[in-house]
């Protein structure tokens, strides 16, 4: 079997043994994450205190707060395996997921809510707030590769139509934050209080640019583009001083931009944030060192919670927006070669198969400390697992994100497999 068919297929079957989704079949969704029981015990407190929701395992607790992005992330994961494996089992479980999402989970929101469309954090937030930019930014780019790669899901669940309907909303919060000054934490956020996080930033501010460019080539949005030059603008003033993390978010917003709106200073924060990125990679394996403000930091640690992972779904949307850049497909490369490397084979079905949050480059395990979201011990379904083994399964498919979610032009899967 393909190498990275093979290691999504070991990460399919951690979703399916290791608790994270019970019934495996995705019936009820999938969890927030695994948080090993060899956590710190103060970090083990504060995760209790923050999350009330979870189950315990034998090697692990279940994290049980049900999030639409990480379920959006898990079911795609599953639908391109069942597509490209031809699994009709797991591709089923994909749609399982989407139904939980779509008729079960009651996440997301009304036409008569402020922000129809939405999705709340997760199913045990029930009040009006919550509505995060990146959240919501991948629930809207994900549902736009459903309406474009799985023309027959969209009928369905009309996703397309969701995702449309909350992206005018979504660039109206951009253009109002970005037209004002950073306040006296440094922070953009929302004077409206109806979307939540700190837009300054690329890990919620490119996710939005890059949903926003998703809508713009389905279905034309020229609109859009005012807030985003505006704030691609700032970020290519910025973006040298931020994290290694944010380099990644970056990458996937602006290429997404560039390539849906053919705008130049699109181009050159791409081009900004794959020089960053070359920059600060570990030549021998690629690795990134960890340096967000929700994980330990360390050089030596690479943390695929907040860096790694987008790392590698940027750079594959890079490597197709500049298909004769060797330097930034040879750093692909390496990335993925030391993602199946690391790949967890302890006996445990609570961790074989799985991607933890954090590994120790010079140990060679999986460690470097914890916080309450990020660290070795949480191991998520999605953010981390699902996003990962998404681009182990779009290399096999020699496509990228930009493809998937209808930016570039996509032939299909049948014509993939022929």
């Amino acid at each position: 079997m393909n190498k990275f068919m093979e290691s999504a297929g070991k990460n399919i079957r951690w979703f399916e043994n290791s608790g994270v989704m019970r019934p495996a079949d995705g019936f009820w969704g999938v969890a927030e994450r695994l948080v090993a029981l060899d956590i710190e015990e103060s970090i083990r407190q504060e995760i209790v205190e923050k999350f009330a929701s979870r189950t315990m395992l034998q090697d692990s607790f279940a994290v049980e707060s049900r999030r639409p992005d990480c379920n959006f992330e898990a079911a795609l994961m599953f639908l391109l395996y069942g597509r490209l494996a031809g699994d009709e089992k797991r591709f089923d479980t994909g749609k399982n997921i989407l139904d939980y999402l779509y008729f079960r989970s009651a996440m997301k929101r009304s036409e008569k809510h402020k922000l129809p469309c939405a999705w709340r954090w997760s199913h045990v937030v029930l009040s009006a707030d919550g509505h995060w930019f990146d959240d919501n930014s991948w629930c809207i780019i994900l549902q736009c590769a459903l309406h474009h790669a799985f023309k027959e899901l969209d009928e369905r669940y009309q996703a397309g139509e969701a995702a449309l309907n909350l992206s005018g909303h979504l660039n109206a919060a951009v253009a109002r934050i970005t037209a004002l000054e950073p306040d006296e934490k440094g922070e953009m956020t929302d004077p409206d209080k109806i979307w939540t996080g700190n837009l300054r930033l690329p890990h919620w501010g490119a996710l939005s640019i890059f949903a926003l460019s998703c809508i713009h080539a389905l279905y034309g949005r020229p609109e859009y583009l005012p807030a985003i030059r505006k704030y691609l603008q700032r970020l290519k003033a910025e973006l040298s001083g931020f994290s290694t993390s944010e380099y990644a978010y970056a990458m996937m917003g602006a290429v997404a931009a560039a390539e849906a709106f053919n705008d130049e200073t699109a181009r050159e924060v791409a081009v900004l944030s794959r020089d960053l990125l070359l920059q600060a990679a570990d030549p021998e394996t690629g690795t990134l060192p960890s340096s967000h403000y929700e994980a330990p930091s360390g050089k030596g640690l690479a943390d695929l919670i907040y860096t790694l992972n987008w790392s590698l779904l940027g750079l594959q949307m890079y490597c197709k927006f500049a298909p004769e850049d060797k330097e930034a497909g040879a750093l692909l490369d390496k990335q993925l070669a030391l993602v199946m490397e690391i790949q967890d084979d302890s006996p445990s079905p609570e961790f074989n198969g799985c991607w933890r949050g954090m590994y120790d480059m010079a140990e060679h395990t999986w460690g470097g400390g914890n916080l309450y979201e990020g660290g070795s011990s949480s191991i998520y379904s999605g953010w981390t697992n699902a996003p990962v083994s998404t681009a182990l399964l779009l290399e096999y498919a020699g496509i990228s994100l930009l493809e998937l979610s209808g930016i570039k032009k996509f032939s299909g899967f049948s014509a993939m497999n022929s």
